[in-house]
């Protein structure tokens, strides 16, 4: 019942059958979108996100610079894979210390941690994309770093 209650969710978000307003060239799109397995990676970042309290999606962009900068032009690059981490293995590194800055307090630079072999590595936000879990209130969130709460709490 669990699983259900996790999955269901996830699973109807990314059902066949959705359409895209806007891309020029849909069906390269949707061939794009198949080879990187996205459904997969959507639901199982959705899907960690309720049962976890948040998941982070990074984005392999090749845009010839480093994960470390931010996205120069989506036009100017090909998005080559995307991964999916679990709240414990992404870490706010910096934030927006500029209050003059829009973005100021949020996070500037993540830490990933992929755990196994894998060795740490700072990230970007313009490269992360940030699925913080359930509603909670303000002071609960900033308690939690940000993050949210699973489904089931």
């Amino acid at each position: 019942m669990a699983r259900k209650i996790i999955d269901v969710i996830p699973e109807e978000m990314v059902m066949p059958g959705f359409n895209l307003d806007g891309e020029v060239d849909e069906k390269e799109f949707k061939s794009l979108w198949d080879s990187l397995k996205m459904n997969k990676q959507l639901v199982e970042a959705f899907a960690w996100s309720r049962l976890y309290g948040g998941s982070a999606i990074v984005a392999l962009f090749n845009d010839g610079r480093a994960l470390t900068s931010p996205i120069k032009d989506a036009a100017s690059g090909t998005l080559e894979a995307i991964r999916v981490y679990e709240k414990e293995q992404i870490k706010v590194k910096t934030k927006e210390t500029n209050p003059r800055n829009v973005r100021y307090g949020l996070p500037k630079m993540y830490t990933i941690n992929p755990g196994g072999a894998g060795s740490e590595y700072d990230v970007h936000y313009s490269r992360v994309y940030t699925l913080d879990g359930e509603r909670i209130p303000g002071t609960a969130r900033r308690q939690n770093e940000g993050w949210g709460v699973s489904v089931l709490s």
